[in-house]
């Protein structure tokens, strides 16, 4: 068991949906379960896209795509994130800016996708910060399949992945480390792409409802059909 730290390399190489992705995590570390992708990341395997996304996006497509997804995130090769990030850097009433825990933002990446016929096609996804929407809620990133207009397509309502983050985890010292060090939430984010499950980063005595001497961080897993299970925790 680490001591807070971000979740480290995992494989992927049991997982089905990553079998024959050719841009696999390099370290490979076998820490959490495998398993294949669950309906949480369902997607159509024919999608109806306009300006420029005509072309119906197939699970072949789909698969290059996350592929893709997974690596720069796990990579933390993200290009077009924010100063501040995981957070956002907001004007305050005083006219000077710091970085703000509930300020929402998003901003696109793009990825040129193979296809059957050889060539590749350019397509996008959202990655959006929602602060919590009610006093001591989570907040929430998510990554989302836009077309050309920034328009969900009405069937791509799941997310390719999702974090939320208990306020609890802020007031500790892990908190603090999310808060300067933007690999922990984009590792989140990766092991929510290969796993296919919704990851809540929360306390041990949050989950449990009731104190602790010493508090673990918890990685918490949920998938479409409600089953949770812990896939990764901290001493902080």
């Amino acid at each position: 068991m680490a001591y807070c730290a971000a979740p480290s390399s995992y494989t992927t190489s049991a997982n089905p949906f990553f079998a024959g992705c050719s841009s696999r995590p390099s370290t490979p570390c076998g820490r959490y379960p495998q398993a294949g992708l669950s309906s949480y990341t369902r997607a159509p395997t024919q999608v109806d896209f306009s300006l420029g996304y005509s072309k119906p996006l197939t699970s072949t497509e789909l698969h290059h795509l996350k592929c893709q997804l997974h690596a720069r995130l796990n990579g933390y090769r993200v290009s077009n994130m924010p100063s501040g990030f995981p957070f956002v850097y907001a004007m305050r009433s005083r006219g000077d800016y710091s970085r703000s825990r509930s300020a929402p933002y998003e901003f696109e990446e793009h990825f040129n996708v193979p296809t059957a016929s050889g060539y590749s096609i350019r397509r996008s996804v959202i990655i959006r910060f929602s602060g919590p929407k009610v006093s001591n809620g989570p907040s929430f990133w998510r990554i989302l399949h836009v077309n050309a207009d920034r328009k969900l397509h009405p069937q791509q309502n799941v997310p390719f992945a999702e974090v939320q983050l208990h306020p609890e985890v802020m007031a500790t010292r892990y908190g603090r480390y999310i808060e300067r060090d933007s690999k922990i939430i984009l590792r989140a984010l990766a092991l929510s792409v290969e796993l296919g499950v919704l990851v809540a980063i929360t306390t041990q005595a949050a989950l449990e409802r009731r104190p602790t001497i010493r508090d673990n961080i918890l990685y918490v897993g949920t998938t479409a059909k409600g089953s949770a299970s812990v896939i990764y925790s901290t001493l902080c």
